[in-house]
């Protein structure tokens, strides 16, 4: 088996209010950019995966992954990866394509990767992550809504001055809903890495009412 296309597009979502994302203090996010990506086979099969990141992924990809990648077997993942290891010095999420060989691996097994690596359950709690920095207040209500819409578990994110500040919503928040050891309703942290990349050559742009997409052709000589 061996990679014969690599397929990327960039998706441009406006938002409909602003955004002060937690990890950049002041300031205001107007969009959320996605990669897209599809890393096809000339066994048929597809390994799809993406990132948040924009088109400095992509060109970081198409110039120095893709041309390691293709006509290489996505099943050599061990053997892969250190391209994209090398490539992280320039700064773009590339290390996030790792997820599309897994895909196709999986796909290949005819298995989902989880159970490839030994796990034994099929099921995982679904959790709620914020993203801004909110008041003690602020953060029940938000709390109280992800459970009322089934959530069992919240991801906070703190980045206040003073990280005494911070511990007042954790407490806040356990003193209205509970926590994980104890109190009427179940509130667990959260934490998750995810994310993948993408690589293409050559770009066409397209534009809809709900989302802007930059979209990559395929290439089998990238």
């Amino acid at each position: 088996m061996k990679i014969d296309r690599i397929t990327c597009r960039v998706v441009d979502f406006p938002l409909d209010r602003e955004f002060h994302p937690a990890w950049a203090r002041g300031r205001n996010q107007p969009n959320l950019l996605m990669v897209l990506i599809e890393v096809d086979t000339d066994d048929g099969l597809t390994g799809i995966g993406a990132a948040h990141a924009g088109l400095e992924a992509a060109v970081t990809i198409e110039r120095f992954v893709a041309p390691y990648f293709i006509g290489q077997d996505p099943m050599h993942v061990e053997s892969l990866v250190p391209v994209l290891r090398d490539t992280e010095i320039l700064g773009a999420p590339v290390y996030c394509m790792e997820t599309t060989l897994w895909d196709i691996v999986g796909k290949a097994a005819g298995l989902p990767v989880a159970r490839l690596w030994g796990g034994y359950s099929d099921r995982v709690i679904a959790y709620c992550a914020t993203a801004e920095v909110r008041s003690p207040a602020q953060r029940v209500e938000d709390v109280k809504r992800m459970l009322d819409e089934g959530y069992r578990a919240v991801k906070f994110r703190f980045h206040l001055p003073d990280p005494l500040e911070d511990l007042k919503v954790v407490e806040a928040v356990r003193a209205a809903v509970g926590c994980a050891c104890g109190g009427s309703r179940n509130l667990s942290p959260a934490t998750t890495t995810t994310g993948c990349a993408a690589s293409a050559t050559g770009w066409t742009r397209s534009r809809s009412p709900a989302a802007r997409t930059t979209t990559a052709c395929t290439s089998s000589s990238c």
